[in-house]
C-alpha cells in the first residue's frame, strides 16, 4: 500500500533501477523511473515533484553532479547520489552542491531504503512556520531564507544546519554532534566541514560575521544558536 512518498530512480543501469525500484514499492513508496538526468529536472518542476532522487553519478545525458546543481537552482528535494565511483574529489563535489547523501555500489537494497525512510523522516519533522530573526527570516514549508527582504539561496548542508540550530536553541553543540547531525558518522566528510559551513551561514545571516549574533562559538566548547527572534 502506497504511503504517497514519491521517489525518483535516475539510473541508467536498467537490472539495478529495477531492483530498486521493487524494494522502494515493498516499503510502500511510488516510485518513477528515468534514465536521463534532464528528465529529474523537468519532473522537480512539476505540480507534484518526487519527494525524494536517487541519483546516479554517471547518465547518458549528463553528469548527476550536473543535474544536482541545476536542481538546487529551484528545488530542495532530498538527493541521495548512487555510485561506483569510489574517489574522494567526486563524492565531496557532489555533497558540495547540494546532495543529501551519498552511497556506494554495490550495496544491498535494504540499506538505501533504510537511508530514505531517515532522510525523509527528517524532512518531514521540521517545523511548518516562518521564523523572522532581526532583517533576515526562514520559511519551513519553502525551505526559503529571506535577507532584507531578498531570498538568499542556501546549500542543502547550510539549510540542514540552519534548521537544526532553529530546532536547538540555546544549546551548545561539540563540532562532533554537529557533524554527526548533518553529516552523519559514515560522511566522507571530516570535521573541519563544520567550520566551513558555520562560516558561510554567518555570512548570509549575520549582519557582523565577525561578531556574529546568532551562530556564536563557545569558547573550548563549540557552538549554539542564540534564539532571540520574533514570529
Amino acid at each position: 500500500m502506497s504511503i504517497n512518498e514519491k521517489i525518483m530512480i535516475v539510473e541508467d543501469d536498467p537490472d539495478l533501477s529495477e531492483l530498486i525500484r521493487l524494494y522502494l514499492e515493498q516499503a510502500g513508496y511510488d516510485v518513477i523511473k528515468t534514465d536521463q538526468g534532464l528528465h529529474a529536472v523537468i519532473e522537480c518542476k512539476k505540480e507534484n515533484p518526487p519527494d525524494l532522487i536517487l541519483l546516479d553519478i554517471m547518465l547518458p545525458d549528463m553528469n548527476g553532479i550536473e543535474v544536482c546543481r541545476m536542481l538546487r537552482e529551484h528545488s530542495n528535494v532530498p538527493i541521495v547520489f548512487i555510485s561506483s565511483k569510489q574517489e574522494a574529489e567526486v563524492m565531496v563535489r557532489g555533497l558540495e552542491w547540494g546532495g543529501d547523501d551519498y552511497v556506494l555500489k554495490p550495496f544491498h537494497p535494504n540499506v538505501l531504503v533504510a537511508k530514505v525512510k531517515a532522510l525523509l523522516r527528517r524532512v518531514k519533522g521540521q517545523p511548518s512556520e516562518q521564523l523572522e530573526f532581526g532583517n533576515w527570516r526562514y520559511d519551513y514549508k519553502t525551505a526559503e531564507l529571506f535577507v532584507g527582504g531578498e531570498a538568499v539561496p542556501l546549500f542543502t548542508k547550510e539549510r540542514q544546519m540552519l534548521e537544526f540550530f532553529l530546532r536547538n536553541p540555546n544549546q551548545v553543540f561539540h563540532v562532533e554532534e554537529l557533524h554527526q547531525a548533518i553529516w552523519g558518522w559514515d560522511s566522507l566528510s571530516n570535521l573541519g566541514t563544520v567550520m566551513v559551513y558555520i562560516r558561510h551561514l554567518r555570512k548570509k545571516i549575520e549582519a557582523d560575521p565577525s561578531k556574529p549574533r546568532f551562530i556564536v562559538t563557545v569558547r573550548g566548547f563549540g557552538y549554539k544558536f542564540i534564539m532571540d527572534h520574533k514570529k
